[in-house]
């Protein structure tokens, strides 16, 4: 599927009022994932790269359900980001083409790790 023909799919299940919703909305569901990998972090007493390595393996017995729980949520995290898109008139591929190209040109000018926007 390519990422605009999702976006103008996903708008049809758009059911607010502000426009002002998916951007709040977007650091909720950002959230819910990084809520998920805490709960298991603190569950399982360990390190979120250890927890990232078992939703990835299959290490543990409720890892199976945190990988299919994170997908969940990162489709709602998508979902809002493609909302927030539509409602700056931004496409998803038009926004996902920048960022590859920022990305590119930091690639090229040695400066993919490091801080600052601007690079």
């Amino acid at each position: 599927m390519k990422l605009n023909d999702y976006q103008l799919d996903a708008m049809e299940f758009a059911k607010y009022r502000n426009n002002d919703y998916p951007f709040l909305a977007l650091s909720e569901e950002v959230g819910e994932v990084s809520g998920k990998l805490a709960k298991y972090v603190r569950k399982n007493e360990c390190s979120l790269s250890t927890a990232i390595y078992d939703v990835n393996n299959g290490s543990c017995n409720n890892s199976k359900a945190l990988r299919a729980d994170l997908k969940k949520e990162l489709g709602d995290v998508l979902w809002q980001l493609q909302a927030c898109c539509a409602e700056l008139g931004f496409s998803l591929e038009e926004v996902a083409e920048l960022n590859l190209d920022k990305l590119s040109g930091r690639s090229e000018r040695g400066t993919i790790v490091g801080e600052g926007d601007e690079r």
